[in-house]
């Protein structure tokens, strides 16, 4: 990109928005991850249920000193619950752990020499 004349600045921009784009690609896939086993935590008894099994989860909030959380529906008790809040504090973490990881090789690129570059292509 030297080569072409590119300018400084622009190289590690766009070295620095390609980290922050795969560290933002990683907390979606932890985000999901996260809503997916939460399903599962929370429907723990109708899935035992389907393979012929019982689990008896009503003293579980309360070992721990908790209670359960009641959904709006008045009904189903939930274990597991995922504030939007979080989501969106784990995806601006998890976006600045990739723009920072990708500090260093922008910084590098930037000064490597367009003849160097060329030979190592």
């Amino acid at each position: 990109m030297k080569v072409l004349g590119c300018e400084v600045r622009k190289i590690r921009n766009m070295f620095l928005v390609e980290a922050g784009a795969i560290g933002l690609l990683g907390g979606v896939i932890g985000v999901a991850l996260s809503y997916a086993a939460s399903a599962i935590l929370n429907n723990l008894t109708m899935i035992a249920a389907l393979f012929g099994g019982s689990i008896d989860l009503s003293g579980l909030m309360g070992s721990f000193g908790g209670g359960y959380y009641y959904g709006m529906d008045g009904g189903s008790a939930a274990i597991s619950m995922i504030p939007p809040w979080l989501v969106l504090l784990g995806l601006g973490f998890s976006t600045l752990v990739g723009v920072l990881s990708g500090l260093w090789p922008a910084i590098r690129a930037t000064k490597i020499s367009a003849l160097e570059a060329i030979r190592h292509e």
